[in-house]
């Protein structure tokens, strides 16, 4: 079945940046002739302009703690110091 159907999209592109939607599209080829190499990807303008590992650790760290306390049911509150998803992703 999955063969079959076409390979995932984002809802709205337009909420992305071009360098994400770019890595994407080429991530989710599913003729593995047609997929990139690691290697290639790693060399796309999306993982090229990343901010360090770093700056999801905020992130990562307040949902360890969530989890930690009973897990994700309740409305999410932003970490501290703030992390926005579009400080990592619109690069």
């Amino acid at each position: 079945m999955i063969p079959a159907r076409p390979p995932p999209t984002l809802q709205n592109e337009a909420n992305y940046s071009k360098d994400f939607v770019e890595f994407l599209s080429k991530c989710l080829q599913k003729n593995p002739d047609d997929r990139l190499s690691a290697a290639e990807l790693l060399e796309l303008p999306f993982i090229k302009k990343a901010k360090p590992v770093a700056v999801l650790m905020p992130l990562v760290n307040h949902m360890l703690q969530r989890v930690a306390a009973g897990g994700l049911h309740e409305k999410p509150v932003r970490p501290w110091p703030p992390f926005c998803p579009s400080d990592v992703a619109r690069v």
